[in-house]
């Protein structure tokens, strides 16, 4: 079976199980609740992933497939500055989009496993987040001198510490602003362009 067409089952089958734990809980979900619900058999669910905890470990893949998907958002804009924030939206959507419960269950994970779960560097894009600072900051768009490098990791960093929060305080605020005015702080966002 060719990587392509595994794609989509294993995407679907993310997919269910995401929406399965974000219904009931990521406890009560069973590996026999995502088959039904996928529409595949126990043998179908233990090719791709080893078990229910494996579907979170594969979330990076979730998100990387969505930013493929989705990666002309990112050049809709002639503006590097909001070329820039469509790209963190990207990274950020799946995972707000999954909700507190698999955003915990990520991190939760990430510190088992190791998994590098949007870690600076690790990120599939990383050269072009790095391309996007450094045409913003060329153009003036962002005022913040630092390297191109030292700013995404910066974004990243921080970005994940709001995730956190987030998912400490049960998802009681608004993340996208809250990552919204991270992003605009630390790049120092000229006014107007944003």
């Amino acid at each position: 079976m060719s990587k392509e067409s595994k794609i989509p089952t294993k995407k679907r089958i993310i997919e269910t199980a995401i929406e399965l734990f974000r219904k009931n809980g990521y406890d009560k979900v069973t590996i026999k609740d995502i088959c039904e619900k996928s529409g595949i058999s126990k043998s179908t669910f233990y090719y791709y992933f080893d078990s229910k905890d494996s579907i979170i470990a594969d979330f990076k893949f979730y998100s990387d497939v969505y930013v493929e998907e989705n990666f002309n958002k990112l050049i809709t804009s002639s503006n590097y500055v909001e070329q820039l924030w469509n790209f963190y939206e990207m990274y950020s959507k799946p995972t707000y989009e999954a909700g507190v419960e698999i955003s915990k269950q990520i991190f939760i994970s990430n510190l088992h496993e190791d998994h590098h779960f949007f870690a600076p560097g690790d990120i599939k894009l990383w050269e072009t987040e790095k391309l996007l600072i450094q045409k913003a900051q060329q153009s003036g768009q962002i005022l913040n001198t630092a390297s191109p490098e030292k700013l995404a990791e910066s974004l990243i960093f921080a970005m994940e510490g709001v995730v956190l929060v987030w998912c400490i305080k049960n998802g009681d605020f608004d993340l996208f602003a809250r990552i919204k005015q991270v992003f605009e702080t630390i790049l120092m966002v000229k006014p107007g362009y944003f």
